[in-house]
């Protein structure tokens, strides 16, 4: 439904014919030079306009490695008549990376720090989710183009030629038959015009016995040639003079007659030549140039001057614009209208919770995806730094199961002395072949599952492995333990609350949980009935001979037109089921951010319980190495002089082999248990001055207290 009213004045003027025949492409040709020249002042003119109005969005960037900034909340943007972004405004991820290619690994061994910025910077999941958050950067600049000041033209030309009405060609037919009977009436008398000079030259001859057929002249004369008669001697010459004198102006008169009749003639013929045969096409053009900048607004209205130039034309084919020619007598119309535009709504879609809705959302998306990259960078430490401690059991459980095959080989040889002494039997000698052979077996296994480890180690770094020793080997031994007391008294409680805050994958969890509130706050302004205000306010002016003339003449208004649309959806089922679908939407963001939350605090609580026991696993390991390794000494000794048996040593030498492979394996777990504490916590990745680089002290501490980078920033 629309409500309007307008008003204004126009001027026109109505001059003399132009210069003979305008074709329509010189025409547009002349509108196209004035409308450049328009066009240009008014691109400066904006610009400037622009350039004082706009607000530009802060940059926005994330680096894994590197320092980290934080883009402003779309909420907390002024609102500007128009914003743009740029490359230079959205940061690193505007631009796309190198394309990801695998890296070959040169050195035989890596350290843990080596493998974690291997990882961070080869890693193909880390590389997608980087491209993640540069799709929800694109789809956030996306969203803001809406906004952006924008100069739109459009430039027309519109031509149609078509068959006259019948009505139209009758008339024009007239007009010639007129003409033609006017010029048949005057040829008559012209023709009885020139009769009657004829027979008044005659009549002058003989003006006793001689006719005319004008009535005038021959009464006139009769009068005169009866008084003659009738007169004396002396008057009668008086007479004859008077007599000469009128047949002279009756001449005179007779031949003004015919010249004048003649110029009529001719002039009519004149006329109806030029007028021509009838016309049966004609031809109607519009020519028109609009130019607008235009300043888009958060809150919804949107404003900006415009520039509008047309010429409007109607004329029979191949006939001039004047009447006497054949033309309709319709003058080409040039007008040039400068004004200002304002498009605003005033119900559904009025305000920047409903306008800028779908910006605001897509800017806490993007940061949520810039959150779950963080917490995809973690993980892939945390995934790497598993990894690379199981490769280091591995190593161990070679080095252990190589120190069993030796003391089988020493003993072995021990048996052999003992055999050639007679102090054994030669049985003992197989006994002790066969658990040779059994720990070499063992130690192929720990090799393949070392190999395993390391081939598992090149994955998650992303390393290109074409061949088992291109999977490099770990440097570092496993971490130092803490103190049993450092464990007993920390406070695991602190951990579960400040693990909230620090975990990245929670910050995008409310991230995303605001953008769906922002969502369902604009589904439900979007139940109003749509209600739109449109406003145009402009000076105009005219001319009929050149488009300059109507630039460069005086320019009448303000004129203006007003009109209001409204629409009012009776069910409303579209705003309704949009708006169901965003509560939806946000009650499942909830309650995924809520989940998230008890989960990560059970895993804190989890991770440290496991760490103690594990702790206090590797202290009774470490014991039982130390002392079975004694009482393998001890026992080899004995053997030494016959006073045990190669059982009991074996049997020693085998439970040492199985307590120090526990103790590897509880090591193990001790290590990754750590860093399975530190990335519950959200302090496995921490970032430094001295470019953000990560320290093996990270992995081999317990949480600080201490704020980190990562401390959360105000959600």
């Amino acid at each position: 439904m629309g409500m309007g009213f307008q008003g204004g004045r126009s001027m026109v003027k109505r001059g003399p014919d132009s210069r003979g025949q305008w074709k329509a492409a010189l025409r547009l040709s002349r509108l196209r030079r004035v409308s450049a020249w328009l066009l240009t002042v008014l691109v400066l003119s904006s610009a400037g306009w622009g350039m004082a109005a706009q607000d530009s969005v802060d940059s926005l960037a994330v680096s894994v490695q590197g320092s980290e900034s934080t883009p402003e909340p779309v909420s907390e943007l002024k609102d500007p008549p128009g914003s743009s972004l740029t490359a230079e405004d959205v940061g690193p991820l505007a631009h796309p990376p190198e394309r990801w290619q695998p890296v070959v690994f040169d050195g035989q061994t890596i350290t843990l720090p080596e493998a974690l910025s291997l990882t961070l910077a080869n890693n193909p999941t880390l590389r997608l989710d980087e491209e993640t958050a540069r799709f929800h950067r694109g789809r956030l600049q996306e969203e803001a183009g809406q906004f952006d000041q924008r100069l739109t033209a459009d430039l027309s030309y519109d031509y149609t030629k078509q068959n006259i009405r019948a009505s139209v060609r009758q008339t024009e037919q007239e007009r010639r038959e007129d003409r033609q009977t006017s010029i048949d009436n005057l040829n008559e008398r012209l023709i009885v015009s020139q009769q009657i000079l004829n027979e008044i030259l005659v009549l002058q001859q003989d003006p006793e016995n001689t006719q005319v057929s004008d009535p005038d002249v021959q009464a006139q004369i009769d009068v005169i040639n009866f008084q003659i008669r009738r007169a004396s001697a002396e008057d009668r010459g008086e007479l004859l003079v008077l007599r000469d004198q009128a047949l002279n102006d009756a001449v005179i008169a007779a031949r003004g007659d015919v010249d004048e009749l003649t110029a009529d003639l001719a002039e009519d013929r004149q006329e109806l030549a030029d007028l021509g045969p009838v016309p049966r096409e004609e031809e109607e053009f519009f020519g028109r140039l609009n130019v607008q900048y235009l300043f888009p607004s958060r809150s919804g209205f949107t404003w900006g001057p415009f520039f509008e130039y047309t010429l409007d034309g109607d004329r029979f084919v191949g006939k001039p614009v004047n009447e006497d020619f054949g033309g309709k007598g319709i003058r080409e119309l040039y007008r040039g209208t400068l004004g200002f535009t304002i498009d605003m709504p005033l119900a559904r879609g009025f305000g920047r919770h409903a306008t800028g809705a779908a910006e605001r959302a897509a800017q806490f998306d993007y940061e949520a995806s810039l959150a779950a990259l963080r917490h995809s960078a973690a993980v892939s430490v945390l995934n790497t730094a598993l990894a690379y401690w199981s490769a280091v059991e591995g190593e161990e459980r070679v080095a252990v199961l190589e120190d069993s095959v030796r003391v089988q080989e020493e003993l072995v040889e021990l048996i052999s002395m003992l055999i050639e002494a007679d102090e054994v039997t030669a049985s003992e000698l197989s006994r002790g072949k066969a658990q040779q052979a059994s720990s070499r077996a063992a130690l192929e296994d720990a090799r393949r599952f070392s190999q395993e480890a390391r081939l598992d180690l090149a994955d998650l770094m992303g390393l290109a492995v074409e061949r088992q020793e291109q999977a490099p080997a770990p440097a570092d031994p496993f971490p130092k333990l803490l103190p049993l007391g450092s464990l007993d008294a920390s406070q695991p409680d602190r951990w579960v609350a400040e693990a909230v805050d620090r975990r990245d994958d929670y910050r995008a969890a409310l991230k995303l949980r605001e953008s769906g509130g922002v969502l369902l706050r604009a589904a439900r302004l979007g139940l109003k009935p749509r209600l739109d205000l449109g406003g145009r306010f402009w000076y105009n002016a005219l001319a009929e001979n050149s488009g300059s003339e109507a630039l460069d003449g005086k320019w009448v208004g303000p004129s203006y037109s007003v009109n209001f649309d409204f629409e009012w959806p009776f069910a409303n089922n579209t705003q309704e089921g949009r708006l169901l679908q965003a509560e939806s939407q946000e009650q499942i963001q909830t309650i995924d951010a809520t989940e998230l939350g008890r989960r990560i605090r059970s895993a804190v609580v989890q991770a440290f319980g496991s760490l103690q026991e594990t702790r206090t696993q590797v202290g009774l390991a470490s014991e039982a190495v130390e002392n079975y390794h004694l009482a393998l000494a001890a026992e080899r000794e004995k053997l030494r002089f016959n006073m045990s048996t190669l059982v009991d040593t074996l049997l020693t030498e085998q439970r040492l082999t199985e307590v120090r492979l526990s103790h590897a394996s509880a090591r193990r777990r001790y290590a990754q248990l750590l860093a399975q504490l530190r990335f519950e916590t959200g302090t496995l990745i921490s970032e430094t001055s001295d470019g953000g680089r990560l320290v093996l002290d990270n992995l081999a501490q317990l949480p600080s207290r201490k704020a980190d980078p990562l401390e959360p920033r105000g959600e």
